[in-house]
């Protein structure tokens, strides 16, 4: 059993949410800037409301809440947790646990299958994008995550809404080149 985490005061609750908003995401692997779990955050934010603007609040939410835990577990690559090196049930419960202590209670418990397969979906093409983002700034470190992406998508498609699939391939073909300033477009 964990030792308990408490956190009864309010302005200590906000702090540990932003303390976690700057915990390194794909901490080892080097990168020419900062991946933080608020970006990544904000990134995902970004995609739902362009690819599901109707989503219900308990998915945002939960999007918001999702890697907040990492403030104390730190960030576990999705290859390593698939080859079962940590132990899910503990993980999630300590999940649960900090996000209780913070919000009063974890939005992810309320997410219907659907909106679980959004944030799992969200969480993985987010990470792509990530990957192709750094590839675009010259870093070829992250190949092999983008290599693990591209086999891992296909393969499980069917876990994931279509307008992320779909996205995925578009994002995948894009040449994904740095948008145009203003008065760049002709």
């Amino acid at each position: 059993m964990i030792d308990p985490y408490k956190i009864d005061d309010t302005i200590d609750r906000i702090k540990f949410a932003r303390e976690a908003a700057h915990v390194h995401r794909v901490h080892a692997t080097a990168a020419p800037l900062p991946y933080y779990v608020g970006m990544h955050q904000h990134n995902m934010l970004s995609m739902l409301k362009i690819l599901y603007p109707d989503a219900g609040t308990c998915l945002i939410w939960a999007i918001h809440e999702h890697d907040l835990p990492e403030r104390l577990t730190s960030d576990m690559s999705h290859p390593a947790k698939a080859m079962g090196l940590l132990n899910k049930d503990r993980q999630s419960f300590l999940e649960d646990f900090i996000n209780t202590e913070v919000y009063g209670y974890p939005s992810a418990i309320g997410l219907s299958s659907e909106e679980t397969k959004w944030l799992h979906g969200l969480d993985m093409l987010e990470f792509y994008c990530w990957c192709k983002d750094q590839i675009m700034l010259g870093n070829r470190t992250v190949e092999t995550q983008m290599r693990y992406v591209e086999k891992f998508m296909p393969r499980n498609a069917g876990n994931y809404p279509e307008e992320i699939v779909d996205a995925y391939y578009d994002i995948k073909d894009h040449d994904w080149q740095t948008m145009p300033d203003m008065g760049d477009h002709g």
